[in-house]
């Protein structure tokens, strides 16, 4: 009787194994990408211009979230790790493949503007293309949406090239960010002429110049808190080691007051209100 009750129990346990293998195997299958899309699907960039493009999955918990990158046309823009970077004029599609072969793309349109200091009628922010561009949820697509939207900005004292960068977590909390717009090498309008006035520009073009420089801040701003409502952020400009046109929207307690400008050693005097537009 013992050995028919042993040879049963070992039957039962042989069973419930072959059953209970192929539920582990299923258990364990891959997740498979189903599609994927990019932060941009349309960039405008200058020649020397970069921005970085970033890859969202369908499902969002795919297993295999590798994913290779391919130009077009590498003469105008090339890519690596969805760093865009623009070389020459024309326009090109950046491509981003999934493990499994689904792709995604973004059209890519470099413009080479060396045309230096422009007409009064051409004074102003220069906008990039965003229409087809999805709305921000994350401060990295923020990022990218402000440099496709924010490429340039002519002034009578030359044109500024912007790169701008989020900087997360101020303070060590998710509740502060801040944004530098950074003067790349190809500007050909110098900060410090605004001050010392080393080329003879009038009252009016340093004027203007500001107005036009203060403008941009202010649309950066209002762009990124529409993003991220109720966040805490600090910007400002940069041209090389030099920082000027601060800003925050909130206070020394840390209560939102909406924007408002910083003034802080060495700004150039581009926030007092008595030089240029508040």
């Amino acid at each position: 009787m013992k050995k028919n009750i042993s040879a049963l129990l070992l039957a039962l346990v042989m069973a419930f194994t072959c059953f209970a293998c192929p539920i582990t195997a299923s258990a364990a299958k891959a997740v498979k990408v189903i599609s994927i899309s990019l932060s941009s699907t349309s960039l405008a960039l200058y020649v020397d211009g970069t921005a970085t493009l970033k890859v969202s999955f369908n499902p969002t918990n795919a297993t295999n979230k590798k994913v290779s990158w391919s130009t077009s046309d590498s003469d105008i823009a090339s890519v690596k790790n969805g760093k865009v970077t623009a070389n020459d004029d024309g326009t090109c599609t950046i491509t981003a493949k999934s493990n499994n072969g689904k792709l995604a793309t973004c059209t890519v349109t470099v413009t080479d503007d060396t045309s230096g200091t422009s007409s009064s009628d051409n004074y102003g922010i220069v906008y990039g293309d965003v229409s087809n561009v999805a709305t921000p949820t994350t401060l990295d697509q923020v990022q990218s949406y402000l440099n496709t939207k924010y490429p340039s900005v002519n002034t009578p004292m030359g044109i500024v090239y912007c790169s701008i960068t989020i900087a997360k977590a101020i303070s060590g909390s998710d509740n502060y960010y801040g944004i530098n717009t950074e003067f790349t090498n190809k500007s050909t309008l110098d900060a410090h002429d605004i001050a010392g006035n080393k080329n003879g520009y009038s009252a009016a073009e340093i004027s203007e110049t500001i107005s036009e420089l203060q403008e941009l801040q202010k649309e950066i701003y209002a762009d990124a808190y529409t993003f991220t409502p109720h966040k805490k952020i600090i910007g400002e400009c940069i041209q090389d080691d030099d920082e000027f046109l601060r800003w925050s929207n909130y206070d020394d307690w840390g209560k939102l007051t909406g924007f408002t400008w910083d003034e802080f050693p060495g700004d150039f005097s581009l926030t007092d209100p008595s030089v240029g537009a508040n």
